[in-house]
């Protein structure tokens, strides 16, 4: 359990970071980001686009899209991250055959190719 919330917090540190760093780049006459500021917003810029991704991708996959409905990205728990692969672990609720919503756990693992993120979901049971 300490490892999940771990990982949530981390997450949520990212996606924070992300917004701040964004935010930050809109003032005018703003000093320039240092070098560890710089990566600490891209990595987490990274790790929202690839979030971005395996939600899309698991919509995709799904028979009736409408009725995906992913808890929230920053209780998302992030199993593996290097520079351009991450692994998440994450919940949803989705339309079973007999459209009642039902909760289900997702694992993805998303890659960027320097051009595009790509993902792959499996459902786990």
């Amino acid at each position: 359990m300490a490892e999940r919330s771990k990982a949530v917090r981390t997450i949520s540190a990212l996606a924070f970071l992300a917004a701040i760093g964004s935010c930050y780049a809109l003032i005018p006459g703003a000093p320039p980001l240092t070098p560890q500021q710089q990566v600490a917003k891209d990595a987490s810029e990274k790790m929202l686009m690839a979030m971005i991704r395996c939600e899309n991708q698991t919509k995709d996959l799904l028979a009736d899209p409408s009725g995906f409905d992913p808890e929230p990205q920053g209780k998302w728990i992030a199993l593996a991250a290097s520079e351009d692969r991450y692994v998440v672990r994450f919940k949803a609720r989705a339309k079973n055959a007999f459209g009642a919503l039902i909760w289900g756990t997702f694992e993805c693992t998303a890659t960027y190719d320097g051009e595009r993120w790509t993902a792959e979901v499996r459902a786990l049971l």
